[in-house]
C-alpha cells in the first residue's frame, strides 16, 4: 500500500513499503498518515475531504506551464507598456498628477520575467511566486496604478492571448 500524508486537508508527501515491517514517515511535521492503493494517482498537492468517514482525493487543477512568449502575449500592450514603465524609470509627473518611482515589487517581476526569457525556460502559472505578482499587479501599494484588472489574472495564469 502507498502512504500519503495530509496536512491541512493538502497532500504533503507520500511514500510506500513494499515490506510489513517497514514503517513510512513524513517529513512534514503533524502530517496525518492515509492508505491508498499502490497504483494510486494521489500525488503531493492533491486536497482531501472527507465524505462518510472516508477520504476523497481530489487532483488539483493545473494550469499548464506557459512558455515566456505566451505569458508575456496574455498581457495587453497597455499592461506591458505600464510594467515596463513601473519597472524601469517610473512614470513622469504630468500637469495633472505627480511622478510615481519604479515599484519594487514589480521590478522584480520584470527582471524575473526577463532572467526566464535568457534562460528559455517555462512560466509555472500555478507557483505562488508567479501568482502573488499578479495579485500585486491587480492590487499595488499606492501610489502605484493597478496595472490589470483583478479579473485578468485567471486569463494570464491560462496564457490567453491578448
Amino acid at each position: 500500500m502507498k502512504t500519503v500524508f495530509v496536512l491541512n486537508n493538502v497532500v504533503v508527501s507520500h511514500g510506500s513499503a513494499f515490506a510489513d515491517t517497514v514503517a513510512i514517515s513524513s517529513t512534514v511535521d503533524g502530517a496525518e498518515p492515509y492508505q491508498v492503493p499502490d497504483a494510486s494517482p494521489v500525488d503531493v498537492g492533491w486536497t482531501v475531504a472527507m465524505q462518510d468517514g472516508l477520504p476523497v482525493f481530489t487532483a488539483p487543477n493545473l494550469y499548464p506551464l506557459l512558455s515566456t512568449m505566451q505569458f508575456y502575449m496574455a498581457f495587453t500592450p497597455a499592461e506591458r507598456m505600464l510594467i515596463k514603465a513601473l519597472a524601469g524609470s517610473g512614470i513622469p509627473a504630468t500637469a495633472g498628477s505627480a511622478a510615481i518611482a519604479p515599484d519594487p515589487v514589480i521590478v522584480e517581476f520584470w527582471q524575473t520575467f526577463q532572467m526566464a526569457v535568457q534562460l528559455n525556460s517555462q512560466v509555472d502559472p500555478n507557483l505562488k511566486s508567479t501568482q502573488e505578482p499578479l495579485a500585486y499587479l491587480a492590487n499595488p501599494t499606492a501610489p502605484t496604478p493597478p496595472v490589470i484588472a483583478a479579473g485578468r489574472i485567471p486569463q494570464i495564469l491560462a496564457g490567453i492571448a491578448q
